[in-house]
């Protein structure tokens, strides 16, 4: 009875995790990373993954770095930033869904998948709760792995 248990327990504690290559979750493998999105001639994002579901992002559009937090729930990356309002006080939020997938990358004769991350869905926090972002158009964001 007690394997039972246990086995119940380790199932359902690992729901919603993907394994990655080497058998390890798609969160373990995502701490230590580094993704790079062009988002024009000279300008690029960037995400850091940290252990403990900690991320930090690069906004190359107005040249500051947002600290968040991340989870795990099948193949989406769910990040969520904070960052300091413009008048100083309280905290604005937004939320990204990114989908993790590979494409193929064609260089001449030679087709291979690059580890992508795609943005799907971008939600702000107002008011007490999570609103959709209209305005977005999703794949807004493509980020490639380069670590």
């Amino acid at each position: 009875m007690k394997a039972i248990v246990v086995l119940l327990i380790s199932v359902l504690s690992l729901r919603g995790f993907r394994t990655a290559p080497g058998g390890s979750t798609l969160a373990d493998s995502l701490a230590g990373s580094r993704w790079v999105s062009k988002v024009g001639e000279g300008c690029v994002d960037t995400l850091l993954f940290r252990t403990g579901g900690r991320i930090r992002e690069y906004s190359c559009e107005v040249d500051e770095w947002y600290i968040g937090n991340f989870t795990v729930r099948g193949d989406t990356v769910i990040v969520t930033h904070f960052t300091q309002s413009e008048d100083g006080g309280g905290k604005e939020r937004w939320r990204v869904r990114y989908l993790h997938c590979h494409d193929d990358i064609d260089q001449g004769d030679i087709h291979h998948p690059q580890e992508v991350l795609k943005a799907i869905s971008h939600q702000g926090y107002w008011n007490g709760h999570w609103e959709k972002e209209e305005s977005f158009q999703a794949p807004a964001y493509v980020f490639k792995r380069i670590i």
